[in-house]
C-alpha cells in the first residue's frame, strides 16, 4: 500500500490522518491487563490472606520502631522510668514521630489539643500520676473516642510514648484547646535515663 493509499478521507484544518492500525504489542498489553484484573480483585478484595498497602506500611513502621526501641529492652510503666525517659531530650525526639503518627490527629502536632484534650496545660481528665498516662494509652477511653493502643503497640513503645506525653506538659504552644478536667500537682522529676545501644556495645 502506498503512502497516499494510507491516508484517510477526512481532513481537519488541512491535516489528513494516516490509517495506521494499533500495534500488536498494544493489544497484548490490553488483554493482559484485562486478565490480570481478575486475580487482582480476588486477592485484594476477596481473599482473607490478602493485605492492603496500608497494612503493609503499618507492618513496616512497626518493624522500624521495634528495631529503634530494641535498646530500651523491657521498660516498666512506673513513675521513675517514665520521668527519667521524659527528661532525656534525645529519646523524646525519637518518640516524636510515634506521637505524630498516632496521636496528633486528635491532640495536635504539639499536643495543643484538637478533638482530644490539650496535653500541654496542667489540667487532666483521667490522669493523676505518670502511670495513668500509660494506662490510658494502653486501654483507651472508649466514651471519649480515645483508642486503645495496647494491641497495636509494644509495651516499651507505649512507655516511651507515655514519657513523651508527660514531657509536653508546660510546653508553650500558643493558643491551644482550653483546659479540661482538674489541675493536678506537677509530675515527679528524675535524672535522665540513658540506655546503651546493643549494636554499639558489640
Amino acid at each position: 500500500m502506498t503512502t497516499q493509499e494510507q491516508l484517510l478521507d477526512h481532513e481537519y484544518d488541512g491535516i489528513r490522518e494516516y490509517d495506521n492500525p494499533t500495534p500488536g504489542w498494544w493489544h497484548l498489553i490490553f488483554f493482559a491487563s484485562v486478565l490480570f484484573c481478575f486475580p487482582y480483585v480476588v486477592w485484594y478484595h476477596i481473599s482473607p490472606l490478602s493485605y492492603s498497602i496500608h497494612e503493609a506500611y503499618e507492618a513496616d513502621v512497626a518493624e522500624f520502631f521495634r528495631q529503634q526501641f530494641a535498646k530500651f529492652g523491657d521498660l516498666e510503666p512506673d513513675t521513675e522510668t517514665i520521668a527519667g525517659l521524659a527528661a532525656n531530650p534525645d529519646y523524646m525526639s525519637a518518640v516524636a514521630g510515634t506521637f505524630l503518627g498516632k496521636c496528633a490527629n486528635c491532640h495536635g502536632a504539639s499536643g495543643e489539643g484538637l478533638v482530644g484534650p490539650n496535653l500541654t496545660d496542667d489540667a487532666y481528665i483521667n490522669v493523676q500520676s505518670l502511670p495513668d498516662i500509660y494506662a490510658i494509652i494502653r486501654d483507651g477511653v472508649v466514651v471519649k473516642g480515645m483508642p486503645a493502643w495496647g494491641r497495636q503497640m509494644q509495651e516499651t513503645e507505649m512507655v516511651l510514648l507515655s514519657a513523651y506525653v508527660a514531657s509536653l506538659r508546660g510546653r508553650d504552644v500558643g493558643a491551644g484547646r482550653p483546659p479540661e478536667g482538674e489541675v493536678i500537682e506537677a509530675f515527679p522529676t528524675a535524672a535522665p535515663l540513658v540506655f546503651e545501644d546493643p549494636a554499639e556495645g558489640s
